[in-house]
């Protein structure tokens, strides 16, 4: 008895909760968020690379804008099937900013309007040494839908590769 007690106020919770949402209409007038300025320093010394998150960071994690987001990157030194992971999601497209041309792409992850990747490549392999050879893969994902991408360009300027 005290099971189905317990189970019906679960489903009153959940009904609530659902229902609670609907027919609420978004205001054009509440502002969505600020956008953040890309301020903090996160240095990887071992792998070459340094970018810049918000002020207000818990890792590599941040609220912008009004949503979530969330940059994480892979280093390689030779090319992986890692690296090529996101090569039929969408069209590849080159894009300079600062003093480096990456490649670049943007989509709605499996098909969900509020998740939002972008992925910035890039690959080092002008040595003739294919030991000295870099790439990156790094991944900057929205869990929201309406990001402005200026953010993202503003984001990929703060992207320096360290000598080695």
């Amino acid at each position: 008895m005290f099971k189905k007690i317990v189970c019906v106020f679960l489903s009153l919770i959940i009904l609530a909760a659902v229902f609670s949402g609907c027919g609420k209409k978004e205001d054009s007038n509440v502002k969505k968020g600020d956008a953040k300025a890309f301020t903090h320093v996160l240095r990887f010394e071992d792998d070459g690379i340094e970018f810049c998150v918000p002020e207000e960071h818990s890792g590599n994690t941040f609220s912008d804008l009004g949503v979530n987001c969330m940059v994480t990157y892979d280093f390689f030194t030779y090319s992986t099937a890692s690296y090529h992971e996101y090569d039929k999601e969408a069209p590849v497209e080159k894009k300079t900013v600062g003093n480096y041309t990456f490649d670049y792409q943007k989509f709605n992850y499996l098909g969900a309007k509020d998740w939002i990747i972008y992925v910035i490549r890039i690959s080092f392999t002008e040595s003739k040494n294919e030991m000295e050879h870099r790439y990156y893969k790094i991944v900057y994902n929205v869990y929201g839908e309406n990001y402005d991408d200026a953010q993202v360009e503003a984001f990929m300027k703060t992207i320096k590769f360290l000598e080695w």
